[in-house]
């Protein structure tokens, strides 16, 4: 069998799950940073249903790549960045045949869950972008809600100062004790 037979199956298959697919509602919503996302357990549930109708197999390893820490949230609370690396498999568990890639996912995180939700996050974006998977928004749009041009500030009568001098003034700092 050529190359080209061997993972003829596992695209049709991959080609019938994404059919199967019209556009998913977000069923969760993190009040604290104001978005609504999939839970694990909702792709789950679709993916375990379409894989075992389609006789696919969906197979990952996971690497941390990177740990480090960031600037602390408006609460002064530790948070960090973990970036991972995903190498998943797609198998027709009828013929064998399969297609592998590799994704790099990064998340930041307050919690004590931070390599599970970047490990997660990385797993469900794959299903979404393979699977072409709608949800009815954009993540990247700006809100505009009646935003009125800025009001130029005229200057001040004030004398000229030198724009070459020196002003300490913004440079002080003073504290109370």
């Amino acid at each position: 069998m050529d190359c080209k037979q061997q993972t003829f199956g596992i695209y049709n298959k991959l080609a019938g799950v994404r059919s199967e697919l019209d556009g998913m509602s977000k069923e969760w919503e993190n009040e604290m940073q104001g978005y609504s996302y999939f839970s694990d357990d909702q792709i789950s549930r679709t993916f375990r249903w379409l894989f075992n109708l389609y006789k696919i197999d969906f197979i990952y390893s996971s690497k941390i790549t990177g740990c480090r820490e960031i600037s602390p949230t408006r609460s002064w609370t530790k948070q960090f960045i973990t970036d991972v690396l995903i190498e998943y498999k797609f198998v027709d568990i009828e013929d064998g045949s399969f297609v592998e890639w590799t994704a790099c996912w990064s998340w930041n995180d307050t919690g004590d869950k931070w390599v599970y939700k970047a490990i997660t996050g990385a797993v469900k974006y794959i299903f979404m972008k393979m699977f072409q998977i709608s949800t009815g928004d954009d993540p990247e749009k700006d809100i505009v809600k009646d935003r009125k041009p800025k009001e130029e500030k005229q200057p001040k009568n004030e004398t000229k100062k030198d724009p070459l001098a020196f002003d300490d003034s913004k440079y002080l700092v003073s504290f109370k004790i």
